[in-house]
């Protein structure tokens, strides 16, 4: 008879990024209200105006090389065009918001950007340096599109008629993302896209 593991799992190792008091490495979490950044490390969470120059500098770096980023934030809020460090916080909660157990920034270095929409269509989808991905593997708005539509449930001919294609067509689509991604169904899709974070509310 086998008997299960009596070695406890430290609750340190269930913790967010940044959030136990011996983790140096940052997270950024974005307050959707506010659209602003709260960031963690060593366990305790600062505002954006007290994040050190440094790592500063480095996620203004990243919004300023971000082409389509700085021609879109400053249309999108046009009354925060000349606000660089505002803007650069919207570009870090629109490309790190989610929370998760994957740090955002280590030893001042800016990590890949996280699976977080603000919204289905969010405005970063644009972005450079933005992209969606299932275990590696980069996702087209239209593949967000049929996930988003798959986890309302809705059967592929609806899926179809809302991206403005046959069935037949979508058919051809939908097998082609499948075998990209490695699985069989819409309902392995949701499951992918619920573990790697990518569905969002609106």
């Amino acid at each position: 008879m086998k008997h299960k593991s009596t070695t406890p799992v430290s609750n340190l190792q269930l913790l967010p990024a940044g959030m136990s008091p011996a983790d140096n490495n940052i997270e950024f979490v974005g307050q959707k209200p506010t659209k602003t950044v709260v960031w963690f490390q060593f366990g305790n969470a600062h505002t954006w105006s007290e994040l050190p120059k440094k790592y500063y500098k480095a996620c203004e770096e990243l919004f300023l090389t971000d082409i389509e980023a700085v021609r879109i934030l400053p249309n999108h809020y046009k009354d925060l065009a000349h606000n660089v460090n505002r803007l650069t916080e919207l570009y870090i909660y629109h490309m790190y918001g989610g929370c998760d157990q994957s740090p955002d920034m280590i030893d001042g270095v800016l990590q890949p950007c996280e699976n977080f929409r603000e919204t289905k269509d969010c405005l970063s989808l644009e972005f450079d340096n933005k992209y969606i991905d299932i275990n590696g593997i980069h996702l087209s708005q239209r593949d967000l599109k049929i996930l988003d539509m798959a986890m309302e449930n809705m059967p592929d001919k609806l899926i179809a008629h809302h991206l403005g294609i046959t069935l037949s067509t979508f058919d051809f689509h939908k097998k082609n993302l499948f075998k990209k991604l490695g699985i069989d169904s819409k309902v392995s899709f949701v499951i992918h896209g619920l573990k790697n974070h990518i569905l969002c509310e609106s």
